[in-house]
Formats: C-alpha cells, sequence, structure tokens
C-alpha cells in the first residue's frame, strides 16, 4: 500500500510541474504588469489590393491589447496603435487550443504512467505470491514423501 501512495505522489508531482511548464508561456503566470512592446516588419508587397506584415510583443506578455495592424489595403496608410479585432480573435482562439491539447496530453500520459505502474506493481505482488505457494508446495513434498 506504500508502494502505491508513493506511486500517487509522484504522479501528482510530475502533473505539477509538468503544469506549471506548460502555464509557463501563457498569461497565468505573467506579472500583471507587463506592458506589450509590439515589434512589426515592413509591409509586404501588394497582393491581392492588399499589404501584410507580422508583429511580436517582445516583452511576451500574452495579451493582445494593443496590437498593430497587420493588414492594409495597398496605397492606404494605417496607424501603428489602432486595434485590429480579427487578429487578436485569432491569436486568443489558437491559444486556447494549444492549451487545452496540452493539458489533454498531459493528463493522458499520467493516467497512462500511473496504470503502467500499477501493472508492474501488481505483476510482481503476483510473482512474490507464486514463490510463497511453490516454496510452500516444496516444503510440504519434503515433509510428506
Amino acid at each position: 500500500m506504500k508502494r502505491r501512495s508513493a506511486i500517487v505522489i509522484v504522479s501528482a508531482v510530475i502533473v505539477v510541474f509538468s503544469l506549471l511548464l506548460l502555464f509557463q508561456g501563457s498569461n497565468i503566470l505573467k506579472s500583471p504588469e507587463c506592458v506589450e512592446d509590439w515589434i512589426c516588419e515592413e509591409y509586404s508587397e501588394c497582393v491581392g489590393g492588399k499589404s501584410v506584415r507580422f508583429c511580436y510583443d517582445s516583452n511576451d506578455c500574452g495579451t493582445f491589447d494593443n496590437v498593430p495592424e497587420v493588414e492594409k489595403v495597398c496605397g492606404e496608410e494605417v496607424e501603428e496603435n489602432q486595434e485590429n479585432q480579427e487578429v487578436q480573435e485569432a491569436q486568443g482562439n489558437t491559444g486556447g487550443i494549444v492549451l487545452i491539447i496540452g493539458i489533454s496530453v498531459l493528463v493522458l500520459l499520467t493516467i497512462i504512467f500511473i496504470v503502467i505502474i500499477l501493472v508492474l506493481l501488481k505483476r510482481r505482488a503476483m510473482v512474490e505470491k507464486r514463490k510463497e505457494l511453490f516454496a510452500a508446495a516444496n516444503e510440504w513434498n519434503k515433509t510428506n514423501v
């Protein structure tokens, strides 16, 4: 019984550390004082009447409150600090999906780990029981033969 308790404790510790690592890049463990610092590339060549660029937050705040425009109609100037709601929603939804998938995989791996350990412990107990029975049968044969 002590072995099973130890396995459960070790599994719980693994889950906690794994979740901390998983959440490290998310907004959960970020300082509430994090200030977004968006850095953007130059706009691309005009294709289909539009030009796009890639932007990232150098502080990696995990928030999308002040995302600059990433798309403009060719020939138009776009203000740097104007919000782009579509980009915010797309980036926010992607992060949530990745987080859910990561947690699901982590939980599944932990369950598999626990099941494997329990099966191995059960097999070990069965082997020990067989050894005891075999020894008892040998002892009985020696005394009765």
